[in-house]
């Protein structure tokens, strides 16, 4: 073996080696047990989050450009389900995790229902400020906000990166 062919083998190694401890620490890893699962609150302000979600009626996707009728009409289509998602974020909320394959496809409807009951939120609280009721303008986009934290609450990446795309 010559000289070149020797330091040209050992610089090889010399970059391979962290990537193959990388790889390897990672396979340790997920041959492991699951993670514990942290007891969910009782009751799960969770669960009533996502009634509130399948309850959202109507094309409230451009409250933006709505009229102030139209913001009424969907307001008060949505009413109990707003109501429903205010009382459930008087509770603790945490996400219902499962480790399957099935999980995400049953959790995307969820995530979707959830950017509903935001849009509802964020309509209602447009129509507050076209009537110029500024304090409940606040009191609705806060509550959205207080939703977005409450929605992804240990929950995983994908419940997180909900509420940062917009």
């Amino acid at each position: 073996m010559t000289t070149k062919t020797r330091n040209w083998l050992i610089t090889i190694f010399i970059l391979a080696f962290p990537f193959i401890a990388f790889f390897a620490f990672l396979i340790s890893e997920m041959s492991g047990p699951l993670p514990p699962s942290t007891p969910l609150p009782n009751p799960n302000g969770y669960d009533d989050l996502v009634k509130a979600g399948q309850m959202i009626r109507g094309d409230i996707w451009d409250y933006d450009k709505a009229n102030r009728e139209k913001l009424r009409g969907i307001v008060l289509t949505n009413a109990e389900a707003l109501a429903l998602a205010r009382s459930a974020l008087s509770n603790q909320c945490g996400v219902t995790l499962q480790f399957s394959r099935a999980y995400l496809t049953n959790h995307l409807p969820e995530l979707i229902g959830f950017r509903s009951v935001a849009q509802a939120l964020a309509t209602e609280g447009k129509l507050a400020e076209n009537e110029n009721r500024f304090n409940d303008a606040a009191k609705s986009y806060r509550d959205a906000i207080h939703f977005g934290n409450e929605a992804g609450r240990g929950g995983i990446v994908v419940d997180e990166i909900v509420w940062d795309s917009r």
